[in-house]
């Protein structure tokens, strides 16, 4: 203990100290005895009482989520391409509609030509029936003379 100063009682002195020890080491004491409550519950976070090494956790959960990332990259990947082959099914089915109307409009013209030749030419079909028919069955009729003939 220092000892006190000149004039200055020595029991007083001593309790001036333990007072000035009391002052700073009792908070310091209730502080410590609420961090220990604090130390224990960290203590049992990192105290080895599970079955597997801590290490061995961050390893593998690591090593899942490189996994997941590698599954999701693939996926992504996948997604890509499958946008891709519909704008390429997409683009094929506006082809194959567009060639259907230029087939339909091709057919409804060739149709309609058809349609307006024969408007033109219907009163000369019964004309030309008869005509192949007077030209057709003399000829006809003569070859079944001739086969009957011996």
């Amino acid at each position: 203990m220092i000892p006190p100063p000149d004039g200055i009682p020595w029991l007083a002195w001593a309790t001036v100290v333990v007072l000035l020890a009391l002052i700073g080491g009792v908070p310091a004491w209730i502080t410590a005895r609420s961090t220990r409550g604090a130390i224990d519950e960290v203590r049992e976070q990192v105290a080895n009482t599970h079955s597997t090494n801590l290490r061995e956790d961050i390893d593998e959960s690591k090593s899942a989520a490189a996994g997941a990332m590698a599954q999701a990259t693939l996926a992504a990947e996948s997604a890509h391409r499958v946008e891709r082959h519909v704008q390429d099914l997409v683009l094929s089915i506006r082809a194959m509609e567009h060639s259907a109307d230029r087939r339909d409009a091709i057919a409804t013209k060739a149709l309609t030509e058809v349609r307006e030749d024969l408007d033109a030419h219907l009163e000369e079909i019964p004309a030309i029936l008869e005509r192949a028919f007077a030209d057709h069955c003399p000829q006809m009729h003569a070859k079944e003379i001739e086969k009957r003939r011996p």
